[in-house]
């Protein structure tokens, strides 16, 4: 529905851009959840790896946290090319902009 939508100060915007919005500029609460259980288990691994001193175990255990860290890190890489796409539109509309003002002025 046009008229539909939350309200920004004082602009409507569709649900697809406040999704967005969420997407791009922060976590979801599930994100945020997921996060700081998964720092947990890290430290968790972390206190079982100080506490085996066998070689085997302690490659097993270096080995899940290297999962888990690929993991985190596979999140932080798909925000930064979320925020990097949106950089990247702002900066073209800015150009549009400009160029606006530039034939305006002229």
């Amino acid at each position: 529905m046009a008229g539909r939508g939350c309200t920004l100060g004082g602009y409507r915007l569709s649900e697809e851009k406040v999704v967005r919005a969420k997407e791009v500029l922060g976590f979801s609460l599930q994100g945020l959840h997921t996060y700081v259980a998964t720092a947990d288990a890290l430290n968790e691994q972390r206190f079982d790896y100080q506490q085996t001193t066998e070689v085997r175990e302690r490659i097993e255990k270096l080995t899940t946290m290297e999962t888990t860290l690929d993991g985190q890190l596979q999140l932080i890489e798909q925000k930064l090319q979320s925020i990097h796409a949106v950089r990247t539109e702002l900066e073209e509309l800015r150009e549009r902009v400009r160029s606006g003002i530039q034939k305006l002025q002229a």
